[in-house]
């Protein structure tokens, strides 16, 4: 799925959760982007070189994991994002080439954002699969995965050259 497929489960996201919004009035829902952040490892399974370039990029286009996670808690519990943000909103920076900085509706600068009867198709797609998953077997993917996780080896520092 690579990184075109984050994007399409994030859009798939965004949409499903305006969708909600609209079947559920009475709560407020936004879709939020923490942004490009520094310190996630999301390039640790990457080759040394692309790891290298991204630290590089990372410096100049990304902001702190500290500035995205405040992104997150603004949505939940800051009043001004309720008044400014309807329900169903897609929050993300104002500049998404950088994935930094100040953040804006999303809809207000793509307007195929707001498509309602995608929204609900996303909504019923994804409701679909989610009924047909047993929950037994995401338990138990749930408990291999961590499993895994905590068996695989940690990496061993290279040993300190010899003194000349």
């Amino acid at each position: 799925m690579g990184q075109s497929g984050y994007g399409t489960v994030k859009a798939i996201g965004a949409l499903y959760f305006m969708a909600l919004a609209h079947q559920c009035p009475d709560v407020h829902l936004l879709t939020v982007s923490p942004g490009m952040t520094r310190g996630t490892n999301g390039m640790r399974d990457s080759p040394a070189l692309l790891r290298g370039m991204a630290k590089c990029f990372s410096l100049v286009m990304t902001h702190s994991l500290s500035t995205g996670a405040a992104r997150l808690l603004q949505g939940l519990v800051d009043p001004e994002w309720k008044q400014t943000y309807s329900s169903g909103t897609f929050v993300g920076s104002d500049q998404p080439a950088k994935a930094k900085g100040k953040v804006a509706d999303y809809g207000v600068k793509f307007k195929e954002v707001y498509n309602e009867q995608v929204a609900e198709a996303a909504f019923e797609a994804v409701t679909r699969f989610m009924n047909k998953l047993d929950p037994a077997s995401l338990k138990q993917g749930a408990a291999s995965s961590r499993a895994s996780a905590e068996a695989a080896p940690t990496p061993t520092p290279a040993p300190a050259p010899a003194p000349a």
